[in-house]
């Protein structure tokens, strides 16, 4: 068969042999060693990295004494290249001649039995119980106790595995890890008067969480506002908005644990500009021309002949010549008739005008002539 037939081969088999003979997998920590004379048990990290002990409980049970347990908390915990950890137990924890010690995490639990029906015998004095290879679900009666380093085995006799007849299951479950939260309380909002404003919008962080004041924010290490907004311990800030009125913010600093509450009031907005006065535009109307108004009064037929003519006087039966006005006296001018009358006026004038020097200058000269006489 070609290598890259082989390979495909195996590519495809390979998934279906883990699907249907799947591997055993243990919790992130078991029992791994009990020292019943020295009064210790030896945990053990199946994992890589760093794993908490916080919220697991380890029970003692036995014939002689009643159950006892010992509880972890935060500072109790597995660093990133540590497998092992040693926990020291009460004198009176572990009986020789037999006991049942259980782990118990929010991942599962860990059995260990030893003694009458216990998975392995009792070990004897200065030997001790564990598993081998470390982690390995296989227990025996180890005959050089190894705390805080790999356990060492030498299979002399097959070691038969009992079933037990009885193994203690403690009624207590195990308590789960708490999330730690903190709360930022925002009662109602008033303005100065002391008036209840409502539809007050809230802002985390400068986001709209589509809520209305009065609410309750709730902080925590991955906790969302609203299932958008970031609201995780630290520094935030918190605002306030409404229509009409100035904006309300505060920055808080919210740890684990805190328990925060506000009464905001908020102030109406007001602006500081003057309100501009309209100032009326005058409306210029313009001063019409005068129209020249063309006064007609009755007079004679003969004038009424010269300035109109026949044709007109006889269509109107009878029509009002204008009147010696300016615009009347330029109408005149315009006509034949008019220009013949105004330079016969023109030659009446000269010849009155002449006759007048000479009249004058006549009497001057008689009187001169008289007196030189």
């Amino acid at each position: 068969m070609p290598a890259r037939r082989k390979i495909l081969v195996a590519f495809f088999i390979a998934p279906v042999i883990f699907l249907f003979f799947p591997q055993k997998v243990f919790g992130q920590i078991v029992i791994n060693e009990i020292e019943p004379f020295e009064e210790w048990v030896e945990l053990y990290k199946t994992q890589e990295g760093e794993v908490s002990l916080n919220g697991c409980v380890i029970y003692f049970h036995n014939s002689t004494t009643t159950t006892q347990k010992k509880e972890f908390n935060s500072e109790d915990k597995f660093l990133e290249n540590e497998f092992f950890k040693k926990i020291e137990t009460n004198s009176t924890w572990l009986a020789n001649n037999g006991d049942t010690v259980i782990l118990i995490c929010t991942w599962g639990q860990d059995i260990v039995s030893y003694g009458p029906g216990g998975i392995v015998d009792n070990p004897p004095l200065n030997k001790s119980v564990g598993r081998y290879p470390d982690g390995n679900s296989n227990l025996f009666v180890l005959d050089t106790p190894t705390p805080l380093e790999p356990n060492l085995y030498t299979q002399t006799t097959p070691t038969l595995t009992p079933t037990p007849t009885q193994v203690f299951t403690p009624t207590l479950t195990p308590t789960p890890i708490p999330i730690l939260k903190a709360t930022y309380k925002i009662n109602e909002v008033k303005d100065k008067s002391g008036n209840v404003l409502s539809s007050v919008k809230i802002y985390v962080d400068g986001v709209y969480i589509h809520h209305y004041a009065p609410e309750t924010l709730v902080f925590c290490d991955g906790c969302k506002c609203d299932t958008y907004v970031d609201c995780g311990f630290g520094s935030h800030i918190v605002e306030l908005q409404k229509t009409g009125y100035l904006d309300w913010n505060e920055e808080i600093n919210i740890k684990s644990g805190d328990n925060l509450e506000v009464s905001p009031v908020m102030e109406k907005e007001e602006s500081n500009l003057p309100t501009p006065t309209p100032t009326s535009t005058p409306t210029l109307t313009p001063t019409p021309k005068p129209t020249p108004t063309l006064k007609i009064t009755p007079t004679e037929a003969t004038r009424s002949g010269e300035v109109l003519g026949e044709e007109e006087e006889a269509t109107t039966g009878g029509f009002y010549p204008l009147e010696a006005t300016e615009e009347g006296e330029k109408i005149e001018e315009a006509t034949p008739e008019g220009k013949r009358n105004n330079n016969k006026n023109k030659i009446l004038g000269g010849i009155f005008l002449g006759a007048g020097l000479v009249a004058i200058f006549g009497a001057a000269f008689s009187l001169w002539y008289t007196k030189l006489r």
